[in-house]
């Protein structure tokens, strides 16, 4: 941190090596994707527009823009994502060097105004974007925005020919998980059968889901219950031997 604020200080070209080697994905596993964390160092964040001014040439190469634009993306600039977007179109292309699309990459990132801004200059009847994993991204990802994740299913039917059930198996645990009653409603809106679905490859149904997780607990079964009285399935188990009895004892859910 020293350094860099010497090298703002005395307008330093290292902070182009800084700006372009910072960032260029983020990668996020089952296990964590529910901490609330955000490793991007505050001081480098307040100086991002500094050093994009002290660096920024009368022309990047397509190299430094995606680095460039990666990294706007992980700080939430979306002033410079879309000056580089629009003098550099073939961007919307480009990947992290985890696969990422810079749609999901917007969204692990929480830059819920750059991912929609994406959406909305994007062509999702052809966009390589516009994916079942930008579908998934969407829904294990704290605080994103319902009208994201509608707009992502909108154009997913619209660009698929056939829109099979298996689409919205994961993006409908992940959401059960997050206590997202909204796109449960949606997803169940669009398929009923999915009530009864293994939703992972531990067999986990979303009543499974619903019951192992007290936040939310009671609307979600009263939603459940009010709205398919009798479609709910009580028998199934997990991989792990349990019922829905079983995590109802376990849960001291009445």
């Amino acid at each position: 941190l020293d350094l860099l604020q010497s090298a703002l200080q005395r307008k330093c070209a290292v902070c182009s090596d800084l700006i372009l080697n910072f960032s260029n994905g983020v990668h996020v596993d089952e296990e964590s994707f529910l901490q609330e964390s955000n490793d991007v160092d505050p001081l480098i964040e307040c100086m991002f527009l500094q050093l994009i001014d002290l660096v920024k040439p009368k022309n990047w190469t397509l190299v430094e823009a995606e680095a460039v634009l990666l990294l706007a993306i992980r700080l939430n600039q979306i002033e410079v994502v879309k000056m580089l977007l629009d003098k550099y179109p073939d961007l919307m292309n480009v990947t992290t060097i985890y696969g990422q699309s810079i749609l999901v990459h917007a969204l692990i990132c929480k830059a819920f105004e750059i991912a929609q801004y994406l959406l909305e200059i994007n062509d999702l009847k052809t966009s390589s974007s516009c994916s079942t994993t930008a579908l998934t991204v969407s829904c294990f990802t704290n605080g994103c925005p319902f009208e994201i994740v509608l707009t992502l299913m909108q154009a997913l039917e619209k660009k698929m020919q056939f829109f099979p059930k298996s689409v919205l198996l994961e993006p409908l645990y992940y959401a059960a998980k997050l206590r997202r009653l909204d796109i449960i409603k949606l997803f169940l809106e669009k398929d009923r059968s999915l009530l009864n679905e293994p939703l992972n490859g531990h067999g986990y149904h979303l009543l499974h889901c619903v019951l192992m997780h007290e936040l939310n607990r009671e609307d979600m079964l009263t939603y459940l219950f009010n709205e398919f009285p009798n479609e709910i399935n009580l028998m199934p188990q997990t991989s792990q031997g349990d019922t829905v009895l079983h995590l109802s004892i376990i849960h001291d859910v009445p």
